[in-house]
């Protein structure tokens, strides 16, 4: 399924499009991210992007892919999601609060062969608006693992972005 919608969001976001007389807005997003362990300290690096359009001022849908390299033996992770998400304006002119969920699949390496598991995830942080079409996007991240083998996982992220808007 993801070897489809990855190609007709990627056109979504480069043709323009109106719906009932508003314009949709695509945008891109590509960053650092960064896997914490229950200790407070950084277990993995790694790097996210994300394409998304926004279906009205405050909603918008988007894939989203984000890989971690961890600092121990050759375990790594990665994991693809089909995200919806708003973005509330605050007091501030230029910083808004943005939330967001999907589900997708994440794909593990640690010992032995590659696990594929269903995940849910959500993200939360501010969006700081420096232009018209750049914005930088901090979020805390979550990932809730269903494996079909064991109970629940779960992965705390960090991620930092560069948010560019249409």
């Amino acid at each position: 399924m993801s070897k489809f919608l990855v190609p007709i969001l990627a056109l979504i976001v480069l043709v323009p499009a109106t719906i009932h007389g508003q314009t949709l807005s695509p945008f891109v997003e590509a960053g650092a991210l960064a896997e914490s362990s229950s200790g407070g300290t950084v277990d993995g690096l790694g790097a996210h992007v994300e394409l998304g359009i926004f279906v009205s001022p405050t909603w918008w849908i988007g894939v989203r892919a984000d890989a971690i390299k961890r600092r121990y033996n050759d375990a790594r992770w990665s994991a693809h999601s089909l995200i919806v998400g708003t973005t509330r304006p605050t007091a501030y002119e230029r910083i808004a609060v943005e939330m967001s969920g999907g589900f997708g699949a994440l794909r593990s390496k640690e010992w032995g062969p590659i696990d594929h598991e269903k995940a849910v995830t959500f993200a939360v942080g501010p969006v700081v608006t420096i232009s018209r079409h750049i914005a930088i996007v901090p979020q805390l991240r979550g990932f809730i693992t269903f494996p079909d083998h064991d109970a629940p996982g779960a992965l705390a992220t960090f991620a930092v972005g560069m948010r560019w808007r249409r």
